[in-house]
This record gives C-alpha cells, sequence and structure tokens, in this order.
C-alpha cells in the first residue's frame, strides 16, 4: 500500500490536491536513507515543496517515482549550490587573471628547479624572486578551497565540502609537497626534484588560452568581409598553432632531459669518481654557466634525433647506460612528436590536399589510356580543370552525398563525424559554410528555404571557361546552376541557328531551374562572356526534394517567367512567340483542365445541358485567344496549340448535342 492509498482511506470524501500529493512526497523523501548527508539542505527542501513550478493540471498523472526524481535532482542541485555567495566563480575575470599568472609561475618554477638542479645554485636576488613565487603558490593553494570546479557531468559545484574534498583527492597534497621549503634546511637539491611535480599543471595555460577567439580577432584584422580567403586563414592559423603546441612539447622534453643528464653525471662524477665523465672529458667545467647549458642541451637534442655528430657523446658506463634508457624511450616519444607535426606541416602546405588527389587521377587517366586509347589534349585539360575547380571549390568535402541518380537517397550521409552530429549542429554547420550561397541566391531559396540544408549538401563546384555554353539553347536542363562568380550571357536563337545576345547576367543568377521544374526545353542560352564559376545542383535532387516536402513553386515559375517576359520586351522580341513557348505547359494544362471539367460536369453533374450564354461565351472567347496565338508561333508551337483548338470545338459541339437532347427529352 502506498502513500496515496492510505491517504485515500483517512480522507475517503475529500480528493488528494496537486498541492497535497507534491507535499507528502516531498516529506516522504526527505525521510529517506539517501537524504541523511544532505541533513543541512532540509529548509531548502522544505520550501521546494510548495516552491516547485510543476504544472498542477498534470499532477494526477505524474507517479510517485517521477516526482520523487524530481525532488532529487532539485535537492542534489540547492545541495552542490549551497554555498554559492562565499564561492569565487570560475567566470570572475580577476580569477581568470590569477589563475593565467599562476600558470606562467608554474613554468617558471619548474624550469628554474632544473636550471638550479643542473647547473648553478640560487643567489640572493634570485632567492628573493623565488620567495615571491613560493607567497603566490601559497595563496592560489588557499582560493582552490573557495573555487568552484566543474564535475565530470559537466555541473558546476559551490560547495565548501565538495570542493575541498575534490581538491583534496589529488593537487592538495602535491601542492603541499611542492610549498615545503626544504632549501632552508640544508636540502636545496631535494626541494627543487619535489617542485617537478608542478609538471602536470604545464598544459593549463593552453587550455585557459580562447584560440577560437584569438583565430577570429586576427582573420577579422587581415580580411574586414568574410569570404574563402577569411576562411582558410583560420585553417592556417588553427595548423600553425598545433605545430606551435607540438614543438614546445618538443623542446621542453628536451630541456627536462639535458638537465637531468647534466645532474645525473654531476652526481655520479661527485659519488663514484669515475675515470672519465662527460663533464671533465669535454672540459665543460670551465665553461661559463650557459656554455654548459647550451652544450649539454645540444648533446641530449642531437641524441634524441638520432643525427649525433660525434662532438659529445657518454664516456663511461653509467653515462652509457643512461644512454641507453634516451634512447629507447626519448627517441620513441621524440618520433611520434616529429611524426605529427611533419603531418601537421603536410596538411598546412596542401590545405586543400590536390597534391594527392591529381596523382590519384593522373595514374586514372593513365588507366583509361593504356586499356583503351590515347585521350586528346583538349579533353584531359577540361577534365584536370574540372576536378582542380571540384577540389579548390568543394566545401562539404567528403559530407557531400554523391549518390548517383538510380541510387538517390536524401538523407544518406557518407561522412561519419557529420553523420553523428545532433540535427541542430548539423543545421548550424551548413548554414555557415553556404552562408554566402543563401544570401546571394535569396531569390531562389526564399521559395525553398525549409529545405535548404537539403538542398546544400549536393550543391557541386563547377567551372565554365570563356565562351562555354552553360544550357544550350532547345535542350532539357540537368542542372541548376548557381552563378557565383564571372559573366554570362543570356541569348536566344532564331530558325536559322543564329545566336542573338539579349542580357548579361552577373553572379547571383540561377540558370536552369525553371525550365527543370516545368520540365520543358530551354527557350534561351546561357554562355559564359569569362570564366565563370559555380555550383551546381543535379536536377534529380531538386525534383527528388521539391516532391518530398510538398515545396508549391506555380509563384517562382510566374516571377521568373515575369523576368523573361520583361527582357524579351526590352529587346523589341515578339512577346506572344516566346510567351507561346514558355507557356506551353500551362497550355497543355489549360487544356487538360477544360476537358476534364467537361467530362466531370457531363457525368457528374446534369446541369451542364443548361450552360449559360456567357460561360460558353468564355470559351468562345478562350478559342479566340487561342487563335491569336497560333498566328505567332512556329509549325511545333501549331500542332500543339491546333489540338487544343480541335478539342475545345469538340467540347462545344458536346454541349449543343446535349443541350438538344435534353430539349427533346423535355
Amino acid at each position: 500500500m502506498n502513500i496515496f492509498q492510505v491517504l485515500n482511506q483517512r480522507r475517503p470524501s475529500k480528493i488528494v490536491s496537486s498541492k497535497d500529493k507534491l507535499s507528502l512526497i516531498g516529506a516522504k523523501y526527505l525521510q529517506s536513507p539517501e537524504m541523511e548527508d544532505m541533513k543541512s539542505s532540509v529548509k531548502y527542501a522544505k520550501s521546494i515543496q510548495f516552491g516547485l513550478r510543476i504544472n498542477t493540471y498534470s499532477m494526477n498523472s505524474v507517479s510517485e517515482n517521477s516526482v520523487i526524481e524530481a525532488f532529487r535532482h532539485v535537492i542534489c542541485l540547492k545541495h552542490q549550490r549551497k554555498h554559492e555567495k562565499y564561492i569565487i566563480s570560475q567566470d570572475n575575470k580577476a580569477k581568470k587573471i590569477f589563475n593565467f599568472w599562476m600558470c606562467l609561475m608554474c613554468y617558471y618554477s619548474v624550469i628554474s628547479s632544473l636550471y638550479y638542479l643542473a647547473f648553478q645554485q640560487k643567489d640572493e636576488t634570485i632567492n628573493g624572486y623565488d620567495i615571491a613565487v613560493w607567497i603566490c603558490f601559497l595563496i592560489d593553494l588557499t582560493l582552490n578551497f573557495i573555487t568552484e570546479f566543474t564535475n565530470k557531468k559537466g555541473v558546476r559545484i559551490a560547495n565548501l565540502k565538495l570542493i575541498a574534498k575534490n581538491y583534496a583527492k589529488f593537487w592538495l597534497v602535491l601542492d603541499i609537497i611542492a610549498l615545503l621549503p626544504l632549501a632552508y634546511t640544508g636540502n636545496p637539491n631535494t626541494e627543487y626534484f619535489l617542485r617537478l611535480v608542478r609538471i602536470g599543471k604545464l598544459k593549463r595555460i593552453l587550455n585557459l588560452v580562447e584560440k577560437d577567439l584569438i583565430i577570429e580577432k586576427i582573420s577579422e584584422m587581415v580580411y574586414k568581409s568574410s569570404g574563402k580567403k577569411k576562411k582558410r586563414l583560420r585553417v592556417f592559423i588553427t595548423y600553425a598553432w598545433e605545430i606551435f603546441k607540438k614543438l614546445l612539447r618538443m623542446l621542453f622534453f628536451t630541456y627536462i632531459v639535458a638537465c637531468l643528464w647534466y645532474y645525473f653525471v654531476d652526481f655520479i662524477r661527485r659519488k663514484y669518481n669515475p675515470d672519465k665523465n662527460f663533464i671533465d672529458y669535454f672540459n665543460l667545467d670551465e665553461e661559463e654557466v650557459n656554455k654548459k647549458f647550451i652544450k649539454t642541451w645540444y648533446y641530449i637534442f642531437t641524441t634524441l634525433a638520432t643525427v649525433g655528430f660525434g662532438d659529445f657523446y657518454a664516456v663511461n658506463k653509467y653515462e652509457m647506460a643512461l644512454s641507453f634508457v634516451i634512447l629507447i624511450l626519448g627517441s620513441t616519444y621524440f618520433a611520434f612528436v616529429m611524426g605529427d607535426i611533419v603531418a601537421v606541416c603536410n596538411l598546412l602546405g596542401d590545405l586543400d590536399g590536390d597534391a594527392k588527389k591529381r596523382i590519384t587521377l593522373e595514374m586514372w587517366i593513365s588507366f583509361i589510356e593504356r586499356e583503351y586509347r590515347v585521350i586528346p589534349i583538349s579533353l584531359k585539360e577540361k577534365i584536370v580543370l574540372h576536378y582542380s575547380n571540384f577540389w579548390k571549390n568543394d566545401r562539404l568535402a567528403s559530407i557531400l552525398n554523391s549518390s548517383q541518380e538510380m541510387h538517390f537517397r536524401l538523407y544518406e550521409i557518407s561522412d561519419p563525424f557529420y553523420a553523428d552530429l545532433p540535427s541542430r549542429l548539423k543545421k548550424n554547420i551548413i548554414d555557415y559554410i553556404f552562408s554566402d550561397i543563401f544570401y546571394k541566391f535569396k531569390f531562389f531559396f526564399r521559395v525553398f528555404y525549409s529545405i535548404r540544408l537539403e538542398i546544400a549538401r549536393f550543391l557541386q563546384p563547377r567551372i565554365f571557361p570563356k565562351n562555354t555554353v552553360i544550357l544550350e539553347y532547345g535542350s532539357y536542363a540537368k542542372e541548376v546552376i548557381f552563378a557565383n562568380s564571372g559573366d554570362v550571357i543570356m541569348g536566344i536563337k532564331n530558325e536559322d541557328g543564329k545566336y542573338t545576345e539579349l542580357l548579361k547576367i552577373s553572379s547571383g543568377f540561377t540558370i536552369g531551374d525553371d525550365f527543370l521544374l516545368r520540365n520543358i526545353e530551354a527557350f534561351v542560352e546561357f554562355r559564359a562572356k569569362s570564366n565563370v564559376k559555380a555550383f551546381a545542383l543535379p536536377g534529380f535532387v531538386l525534383q527528388e526534394v521539391q516532391k518530398e516536402f510538398k515545396i508549391q513553386v506555380d509563384d517562382y515559375l510566374t516571377e521568373k517567367n515575369s523576368v523573361y517576359s520583361a527582357i524579351f520586351q526590352n529587346a523589341n522580341i515578339n512577346l506572344d512567340f516566346h510567351r507561346t513557348e514558355t507557356n506551353e505547359k500551362e497550355i497543355n494544362k489549360e487544356k487538360e483542365s477544360l476537358l476534364n471539367k467537361s467530362l466531370y460536369l457531363d457525368i457528374k453533374n446534369a446541369d451542364l445541358i443548361n450552360e449559360t450564354r456567357e460561360e460558353k461565351l468564355a470559351l468562345s472567347n478562350e478559342l479566340t485567344r487561342i487563335n491569336f496565338m497560333i498566328s505567332g508561333s512556329n509549325t511545333k508551337r501549331k500542332n500543339i496549340i491546333s489540338d487544343l483548338k480541335e478539342k475545345l470545338l469538340g467540347t462545344l459541339e458536346l454541349i449543343k448535342s446535349l443541350k438538344l437532347d435534353n430539349q427533346t427529352n423535355l
């Protein structure tokens, strides 16, 4: 028996309200064992019982477990933020600056400790600096007890007990060890060794650097407007930053090994006094401190790089044993770091990846020539030009869906990283990549805005050299061309095949979309007046997405048709002729509509016999209009419209005969 059954037994005549239900569940949860360690949070829970903003309309359908889960979440949240007003936030600007300063102090502490350990003891001036640094670390240790942290679940914790518990798990002991002033007890080298535990904190400075913000600022300074060059600069800076980080790690690693090597050699010389040692054999003890450091670092660097020149080497068994360890472990790490640097440098040198792709393309062409016959030079140049432009301007790269018409899958995505992203991030990526295209061709994407992301995934780069025909007169459009740069000429061909230029079109004009959607032949021809760079959308993609999402394009086609009409009128070309051609599909629709209407009324509605004189007059006017259109059409169009005329005459005769039969029956 649960709490609600007990309550109903005690109060059978009164329905339990949502408020009482919530209060009782909260009281029950507060008495559970899991709340024993949160007794201090009871005062928050009591206020929560009546303060939670829960829709009371839906409380009757909420289970006890779900409400308890809600209490658990809210009370745990309150418990985690219990001392929020006493805690320093992670977003505090002063704390961020202090954190950055402490990262620099960590670098100073590690570098100076290694240097003092191997080459030189501190003087009084340096000792004063170290005291100031020691005070900074002591302040940092104290502040760590009152600074919020983020747990593994990504929740910020502002509870003093939880903060202290988290800090004590690892860094508290290490920070205390690193602060021990053992130099004052006569053990400076031990203090220097203990300070090296701060190496684990060195990577924090890289996390504090807001790389994306810096990249954005630099790109804004170099390029004011957004464009491809600006995006390439961002990629360049990102790769350069990765190279810098890897070089920094490599140099720091060699520095640590060099200092420890010199300390080890000096320790062996003082304790075992071998006949030969690295320091005495190469007279390093007579050199200045800086020269000793440079020569030792040089020896370690050339050893790890496995390019030793033989001017420095190990001279006794102790040094040779350590050299084995350095060569096995150090060289392996060094090789991995150098491999990463080389890989990033290759990416930086070939941002588009054209070099490898071009080699593959050449091999493909060679295979065709070997198996079949030699490809003409002109054709080979066109192939290379196409792919060079494609690789250079392909914005989606592996995200691009390369499905063919017979295997079209609207939601198929080939890139695994893109496929695993949530829908919101996918939309943000596509919007970012094609923001300029959506804006430049806003006349087109105004209609297809709801499916712009689906369309953008199939946009493929194209290049049309000067005087190339983009869409031929009288052909069916297979692609929609988005002319992004360059000049395009629109013209027509007469019956003799002579080309007449109508208009010069700059970038931002879509070519072939209206012919494709109407499924008619192109009545104008588009040619590239200069080198035109564009994006192409396969025609079957546009047809599929329009069908899938039921996009209405009638108004868009009407507006596009008015654009052509204005161009023809401005060029003083027979408007009726072109209107007849552009409206071929509309005429067929009108013909089909009229015939369907007559048959429908004939079968379903006997009132067709009583057609009024006005309706017959409207049909006669339509017939007159078609006769006028026939006078300006060519033979092919005459046959189409004449067929329409004959069927309309047949419709009129049917109306008359039906009316006579009706009169006879009456």
